[in-house]
């Protein structure tokens, strides 16, 4: 309970605490003549009467303020509640659609939001997913609606969203959703990656046959994102050991996620990977100088990259020697997620580690 809930409650009249008769007072002597501590006493306890009322009446005003927000909810999920605000192509929609139409879209804020209410948008946009995938509607609209609205950024949930209900049958929703991407091209990079891959999703396909769908297409015209050029400076700056480029490419809201492993290694709990979340350019610098061999008092090791990466989604990938050389490391993929049309933040760093010295020594018959 807060002052603002107790200073907004409704003000009603306060009945007054019963007090002792008189006759019984003064006939103890302490109606003219009572201690300074009997008369604090009595004004401290009208004062807790009074504050139990206040908060009674605030906790009532609270559950009527839930009762009618829950009821508004109700009533705006509602199938053909209200006017939709969003612009309709004629004949787009399929007949007899399976989910409700929105009275507006979620807003597109391209800013991630902190880490922790992304993550719960995570949970909820992958419990969204499944439930698309198997086509159980109503669970899906629940999962990446709410994804969506606890993290406008999440642009990967805003497009199954719109892969949603363009399946569904309200197409004119799912292109909405695919037109509030153009709005922000030059300023999320998350736009320009959910179009690309929105111009080849089946779900889709009708959208793009539209006018208003082709001008979506036209508008992605010549906007790319950099993921070899974001993986070759981080690959870079990581083989230097002296990560001076790894500030950029990491996030004050998103962590990253370093993986280890050594299949060559004696002991069974290294040949699995271990995975730990960081978070911060510090941190990331603090990786870079473990492969600083310039600076002997670091006891840096080699780090091996190997041609040029692959790209799979999010992810680039390096091709690694077998067995990794002893007493050296190698690069096996890098993750990013796009901020910008130019920045990526750093998700995900994977590490194969060759057999020590020590270790391989141990080894030997």
């Amino acid at each position: 309970m807060t002052i603002a809930h107790l200073t907004n409650a409704p003000r009603v009249a306060v009945p007054e605490r019963p007090s002792p008769s008189v006759g019984v007072i003064a006939g103890a002597g302490v109606l003219d003549d009572a201690p300074d501590r009997l008369r604090a006493r009595q004004s401290k306890a009208s004062a807790l009467w009074v504050g139990i009322w206040l908060v009674v009446v605030a906790l009532g005003g609270c559950e009527r303020s839930a009762d009618e927000a829950t009821a508004t909810t109700a009533k705006a999920t509602r199938p053909g509640h209200g006017a939709s605000s969003i612009p309709a192509v004629k004949g787009l929609d399929l007949p007899n659609p399976k989910v409700p139409a929105p009275d507006s879209l979620p807003r597109l804020d391209p800013t991630p939001v902190v880490w922790s209410v992304a993550r719960r948008a995570a949970m909820l946009h992958a419990d969204g997913r499944l439930a698309l995938n198997a086509n159980r509607f109503k669970a899906a609209l629940s999962g990446l609606a709410g994804a969506v609205q606890l993290d406008p950024s999440r642009t990967e949930a805003r497009l199954d969203l719109a892969r949603l209900y363009a399946r569904a049958g309200r197409r004119n929703v799912a292109l909405g959703l695919l037109e509030s991407f153009t709005d922000n091209l030059e300023t999320c990079g998350g736009c320009i990656e959910a179009l690309t891959h929105a111009s080849t999703d089946p779900d889709l396909a009708p959208i793009w046959a539209t006018q208003r769908g082709g001008n979506v297409r036209a508008a992605l015209q010549g906007h790319t994102l950099p993921w070899q050029s974001w993986a070759l400076q981080v690959s870079q700056t990581l083989t230097d050991g002296e990560g001076k480029l790894l500030p950029k490419f990491v996030h004050p809201q998103v962590p990253f996620v370093l993986e280890r492993s050594c299949p060559a290694c004696t002991n069974p709990e290294r040949r699995q990977p271990a995975r730990r979340e960081l978070a911060g350019a510090r941190i990331a610098v603090k990786l870079a100088s473990r492969f600083n061999m310039r600076d002997q008092r670091l006891g840096g090791i080699q780090l091996h990259v190997t041609g040029k990466p692959t790209r799979v989604g999010r992810c680039l990938s390096w091709t690694v020697p077998t067995p990794v050389p002893i007493g050296t490391a190698a690069l096996q993929r890098l993750c990013f997620r796009p901020i910008t049309r130019e920045t990526a933040a750093l998700t995900h760093v994977v590490l194969i580690y060759g057999q020590s010295v020590a270790d391989a020594a141990r080894g030997k018959p």
